[in-house]
């Protein structure tokens, strides 16, 4: 079972936008585990962003809009922004046979 490199995981954070570490390298590495039945190296890394952005959306449905005075959050953004994780439900079903 091979794990990813310190250069993999800098790679996987920065295509799937996870600038304040939202998955721990021991979450990751948890997560490369889980698709290592993929059919070939590209097909495993595509899954491995699937399942991530399934729990990064999981996680923004948490999310609301609010205000406050003359201040706007539009957290909501989050989740549509997360919403193409989708595009990935494909190749992540070839990888994690059900």
């Amino acid at each position: 079972m091979a794990v990813l490199t310190a250069t993999q995981l800098t790679d996987i954070r920065a295509d799937v936008g996870d600038s304040n570490t939202a998955f721990s390298d021991d979450e990751l590495q948890r997560l490369w585990v889980r698709v290592e039945n993929a059919s070939s190296d590209e097909v495993r890394w595509d899954a491995l962003k699937a399942i991530i952005f399934d729990q990064l959306l999981s996680d923004a449905t948490k999310l609301h809009d609010y205000t406050a005075g003359a201040v706007q959050h539009k957290l909501s953004k989050v989740y549509d922004n997360l919403s193409m994780r989708s595009m990935m439900r494909a190749v992540s079903s070839v990888a994690l046979p059900t």
